[in-house]
C-alpha cells in the first residue's frame, strides 16, 4: 500500500524540475547558516533562514496539491478570473497599509509578509494564455500593473510589462512564419542599434525590409507600413534617453538608471565602469565574485559577507555571496541547475505547440523564468543597474518562493496531462 501511494505521487511529480529546485534550496538554507555563523547572531538566521524554511514547507504543500489538480480546472478562465480579482484586492489594500521601508509592497501578518505584486506575475502568464482568445484580457491586466507601479515598483512593472508582450507576440509569431521573420528582423535591428550606430542601423533595416518584400512576395503596402514601423522604432531607441528620464521615478531609481542614460546618449555600449563606479552595491559584488577564485574562500573568510560590505547579502546578491564561499564550482552548479529548469520549461513549451492556450501559457513561464534569471545574474555581475529582483528558488523571500512553487505545479501538470494524451 506504502509502494503503491509512493508510486502514485512519483507519477504525477516531475523530478528534473521539483529536484532542480530542491538543490537551490538546499544551497540557500546553507548560504543563510553560514551568514548566521559569520555575523555571530542568531536573529540573523531567524530571520532569513527560518522564514525561507517555512515559506519553504509553504511551496512545496501547494506543490503537491496543485500537481493533483486537472488543468481543466486549474487553468479554467473562470478559476484565472477569479484569482485576478483576489489578487486585484490585495494590490489595492497594500496601497493603504503603512509604508515598509518607504514603499508600500507588503501585507504583514503575524509570522509572513505577503507582497501581492510577487502573486501577479502567475496571473500575468495565465492572462497572456487567456489573451490568445479574448484581446479584453489585457484590460484586467493592466489593471493590476497600474497598481503595482504605485507601491512604488518599478523593476516588477517593467519584468511584467515585457513578459506579457514578449509571450503574446512570440506565441502569435511562432503560428505565423511572416510575423517570425519580422520578429527576427526586430531582433536583429534591435542588437544592431545598442552595438553599433544610427547608419548599419538604417541600412540594415533596408536590406531587411527588401528581402522579405522579395522572399515573402508581401504586398508594397505591407512593405511600406513595415518602414514606417522601423522608422518609429529608430525615433523611439534614438530617444530613449530622454523617455527614461522622464519617467515619475524615484530619486533612488534615477540614480540607477542614471549610467544607463548617459551611455546611451554617448552611443555606446554600457561597459563595466558606466555602472559599478556609480554604485556601491555592484562594485562590492564584483569584488565578493572576484576573490572567490575557484574553489571559494570558505566558510570562515567570507570577509564581503561578515563584514557586511556586501548589502543584501541573502536576496539580491545571495550570487556574489555564492561566489565567495564556493568559487566558480558553486557559481556553476547555480547556472547549471537554471539551465536545467529553463530547458525543461522550454520542452514542456515545445510539447504543447499545437495547443495554443497550453503553449502561451508555458512560454509565458519559460519567458518570465528567464528574465527573473538573466536580470539579478547581470546585477550581480555589474552589467545591469541595480535592482532588487530575487532569484527564483534561491534568494531570501517569502511569497517569491511560493511563487515559483505555484509555477511549476502548474508546468508539471501541463506536462503530464500533455504526455498522457500524447
Amino acid at each position: 500500500m506504502l509502494m503503491r501511494s509512493i508510486k502514485t505521487i512519483i507519477d504525477k511529480i516531475d523530478p528534473v524540475l521539483l529536484t532542480s529546485a530542491l538543490i537551490l534550496n538546499i544551497i540557500a538554507i546553507i548560504i543563510f547558516l553560514i551568514l548566521q555563523q559569520t555575523t555571530g547572531g542568531f536573529s540573523y538566521f531567524e530571520h532569513t533562514a527560518t522564514k525561507f524554511i517555512t515559506a519553504l514547507i509553504i511551496g512545496i504543500t501547494l506543490y503537491f496539491v496543485l500537481i493533483n489538480i486537472p488543468t481543466s480546472w486549474l487553468l479554467n478562465p473562470k478559476v484565472i478570473l477569479a484569482g485576478w480579482s483576489t489578487n486585484l484586492l490585495l494590490l489595492i489594500t497594500v496601497l493603504f497599509l503603512p509604508p515598509i521601508a518607504n514603499v508600500k509592497r507588503w501585507i504583514p501578518f503575524p509570522f509572513f509578509y505577503l507582497q501581492p505584486s510577487e502573486l501577479y506575475k502567475i496571473l500575468t502568464v495565465l492572462l497572456t494564455g487567456l489573451f490568445i482568445h479574448d484581446k479584453r484580457t489585457i484590460i484586467l491586466w493592466a489593471i493590476g500593473i497600474i497598481l503595482i507601479f504605485l507601491q512604488p515598483d518599478l523593476g516588477t512593472t517593467i519584468l511584467l510589462i515585457i513578459t506579457f508582450t514578449t509571450t503574446i507576440i512570440t506565441s502569435i509569431a511562432i503560428t505565423n512564419p511572416f510575423l517570425n521573420n519580422v520578429v527576427a528582423a526586430f531582433l536583429t535591428l534591435l542588437t544592431i542599434f545598442i552595438l553599433a550606430n544610427v547608419s548599419l542601423f538604417i541600412g540594415t533595416a533596408t536590406a531587411i525590409l527588401a528581402a522579405l518584400y522579395l522572399l515573402e512576395r508581401i504586398p508594397i503596402k505591407h512593405a511600406l507600413l513595415g518602414v514606417l514601423l522601423f522608422l518609429g522604432i529608430l525615433t523611439f531607441l534614438y530617444n530613449l534617453p530622454f523617455f527614461l528620464s522622464k519617467l515619475p521615478l524615484k530619486e533612488y531609481q534615477k540614480q540607477r538608471l542614471e549610467p544607463v542614460i548617459k551611455a546611451l546618449n554617448n552611443k555606446r555600449i554600457l561597459i563595466l565602469s558606466d555602472i559599478s563606479i556609480k554604485n556601491f552595491h555592484t562594485r562590492q559584488a564584483q569584488i565578493a565574485i572576484g576573490s572567490g577564485g575557484i574553489l571559494g574562500k570558505g566558510v570562515s573568510n567570507l570577509t564581503q559577507s561578515r563584514l557586511r560590505f556586501l548589502p543584501e547579502a541573502e536576496s539580491d546578491f545571495i550570487y556574489a555571496t555564492i561566489s565567495e564561499g564556493f568559487g566558480l564550482v558553486g557559481a556553476l552548479l547555480v547556472i547549471l541547475l537554471y539551465t536545467v529548469l529553463i530547458s525543461r520549461f522550454l520542452y514542456i513549451t515545445y510539447l504543447n505547440i499545437n495547443t495554443p492556450y497550453y503553449f502561451t501559457i508555458s512560454l509565458g513561464f519559460t519567458i518570465l523564468l528567464m528574465i527573473e534569471i538573466l536580470i539579478p545574474l547581470g546585477v550581480n555581475l555589474a552589467l545591469l543597474p541595480t535592482k532588487g529582483m530575487p532569484f527564483p528558488f534561491l534568494s531570501y523571500g517569502g511569497t517569491s518562493l511560493i511563487t515559483h512553487y505555484v509555477i511549476l505545479s502548474i508546468q508539471t501538470r501541463i506536462l503530464k496531462e500533455t504526455k498522457k494524451q500524447a
